[in-house]
């Protein structure tokens, strides 16, 4: 591999980062969001049953049904999210991994997007494993 090669190979790895970088940050400040609307329904609920109970009335279930259907909303969004973020991270480590391992094998970043769908992540470390693991190769969680 030429010096002009490396450096390109090198600069694009940078360039993926940095993406993968903005990207998990976009959503991090979405599910920051959704967790501030959460919160928000969380205290017009205590705020309803407060006062019912202060006024002796009986609290509107409707209302509170409606924003417990919305936190369960926010919160589906929230896991989506995350999984996104665990997603980008999961294979960016591994491309990362593969790129250290084999780097005097260029293999354009497509064959290792298809390689990264078939093996098994782990919870802890996001590294690949085989998909036939009980183990993770790097860290030694085990898998369910």
């Amino acid at each position: 591999m030429s010096v002009t090669d490396d450096f390109q190979c090198k600069l694009k790895k940078f360039s993926k980062q940095a993406k993968d970088t903005f990207d998990c940050a976009k959503l991090e400040i979405k599910i920051k969001t959704y967790s501030r609307e959460c919160k928000k329904r969380y205290t017009r609920i205590g705020s309803l049953v407060y006062e019912s109970k202060k006024k002796e009335n009986s609290v509107s279930s409707d209302e509170i049904e409606a924003m417990c259907k919305e936190i369960d909303k926010f919160k589906h969004k929230i896991r989506v999210i995350q999984k996104q973020i665990n997603d980008i991270k999961s294979v960016s480590s591994v491309l990362d991994y593969h790129n250290n391992e084999n780097s005097h094998n260029k293999v354009n970043d497509k064959e290792n997007v298809e390689n990264v769908k078939l093996l098994k992540f782990c919870p802890k470390c996001n590294v690949g494993n085989e998909p036939s693991s009980e183990f993770c190769a790097k860290c030694g969680h085990e898998f369910e």
